[in-house]
């Protein structure tokens, strides 16, 4: 699945923790990109240190943004399976045995990303961890604990680390979004890797040709949809069609 070349490893992380002083992002002209250990639920758990953090979930035809916080990432359903997590407060559950790697990119110009490259479903999960002094304390102590190589931003671009959201062609995960007259929705997020559901009442919506830009009217939740996977439930039971808008 993965189609990245190798890079030479970084060196290995100081036993001791650095101080706080040195844990301080530079300032840069060019982003970096770094791919980190397979610490997967470690990482994961970091999360809940980023306030003003944003989910971006993807599969073939469906993109969803939505600014949430974080908390633990605790087992789905205890004494069953020991590698899904769900987190409670974004609604994102993972089976971490599906992750190939998770790759930090600071982007400089956007706020940086933590990009999950799963087994399957390829980079269909990104956080972005949005920006403050706090922040760019804890993106400093993933590099400094975490990272091992440094790859190129472009490189992990091109395989659909941080690709728009009508950018679907890197995606394997499936997804479907249902519609009502009322102007609610839901959509419902399923790969290999992981699992996502959204409801909410659409503010506005967009078509672009036969691709829906949705804005939710509670002013966290960002939508793109091909109206090929829009499925408008108001319509006849016998007779389901494709929503159109």
């Amino acid at each position: 699945m993965r189609q990245i070349s190798p890079h030479p490893p970084l060196p290995s992380a100081p036993t001791a923790h650095a101080p706080a002083k040195q844990l301080i992002r530079s300032r840069r002209r060019e982003p970096e990109g770094y791919e980190l250990r397979p610490n997967f639920r470690e990482i994961l758990n970091q999360l809940i240190h980023f306030e003003n953090s944003s989910l971006v979930v993807r599969a073939c035809g469906l993109s969803c943004r939505r600014d949430t916080s974080f908390g633990p990432f605790t087992p789905v359903a205890p004494n069953q399976c020991r590698s899904h997590f769900v987190d409670r407060i974004s609604g994102l559950t993972i089976d971490i045995d599906q992750i190939e790697a998770v790759f930090l990119i600071d982007w400089i110009s956007s706020e940086p990303s933590l990009e999950f490259l799963f087994k399957e479903d390829g980079f269909a999960v990104s956080i972005q961890l949005g920006k403050s002094g706090y922040s760019d304390f804890i993106i400093a102590h993933l590099i400094e604990n975490y990272a091992t190589e440094k790859i190129p931003p472009s490189e992990l671009w091109l395989a659909g680390a941080g690709a728009w959201m009508d950018e679907w062609q890197h995606v394997q995960s499936r997804g479907v979004l249902h519609r009502t007259t009322r102007h609610q929705f839901s959509a419902l997020f399923e790969g290999a890797g992981f699992q996502f559901r959204i409801t909410g009442e659409a503010l506005t919506d967009f078509p672009n040709s036969t691709v829906h830009r949705i804005s939710a009217r509670d002013g966290r939740t960002y939508i793109f949809a091909d109206d090929s996977i829009i499925l408008d439930i108001s319509q006849n039971k016998d007779q389901q069609t494709h929503g159109k808008n």
